[in-house]
């Protein structure tokens, strides 16, 4: 056998199981490394909400009721994913004062939610960039006369009124996108809406994860 045969046999020789194992390990490694840099790219980021410049006023005729006006703000934090905005609600609701009654105490109030939100820059979807984007979204809600007296009666005047924001999100980077996630914030009004004058409020009220409150009717 001449020396180049016999060198090209030394170097085809089969591998050991120790080499198996440090490849497969090696694998393992970079698949591990590859999952956590897409995790980090695409993991979400705390959106943030926020209630501002509450309004509202009763009007007595063509139709009666109160109409209320509110801006959501919401603010993606996170500098590596945009975020989708797919679907998007509000409800108004009693809560009670006590955090730890939350989804107990509470009923939510009729409401028509005007689709005048699906108009211009808060058309559905909403696409919303990362590095701390505000979007700024306005609320128009009507309660009908019916209803306003109705939920409204009873004793309930000294229960604080708050916001729920409803909605469903994806976030993206380019054209990678993660699923959806249901969201459910609540935020306090710190106005109760009782009089039948013009009210104008402009402090910004945080929102909390506090779950979906499911709409069940006081009676």
């Amino acid at each position: 056998m001449s020396p180049a045969a016999a060198s090209a046999s030394s170097t085809s020789k089969p591998w050991s199981p120790k080499e198996y194992l440090l490849l497969a390990l090696a694998g393992t490694l970079v698949a591990a490394v590859i999952v956590v840099a897409v995790s980090a790219v695409l993991s979400p980021a705390a959106i943030r909400f926020f209630v501002a410049n509450a309004t509202h006023a009763y009007v007595p005729d063509h139709p009666a009721g109160m109409y209320l006006n509110f801006t959501i703000l919401a603010v993606n934090p996170g500098w590596r994913a945009g975020v989708c905005y797919t679907s998007f609600d509000v409800d108004l609701v009693y809560t009670s004062s006590n955090r730890s009654e939350w989804g107990t105490t509470l009923a939510v109030l009729p409401a028509k939610y005007s689709n005048r939100t699906r108009e211009g820059k808060t058309r559905l979807p909403i696409e919303q960039r990362p590095h701390n984007y505000t979007t700024y979204i306005v609320v128009p809600l009507f309660v009908g006369a019916d209803d306003w007296i109705k939920y409204m009666d009873g004793g309930r005047k000294i229960i604080p009124m708050s916001v729920q924001v409803r909605t469903t999100v994806r976030f993206f980077v380019w054209r990678v996108n993660t699923r959806s996630y249901a969201i459910a914030v609540l935020c306090h009004l710190n106005l109760t809406l009782f009089t039948n004058i013009t009210y104008h409020y402009n402090y910004t009220a945080p929102c909390v994860d506090a779950g979906l409150i499911h709409p069940h009717l006081a009676s």
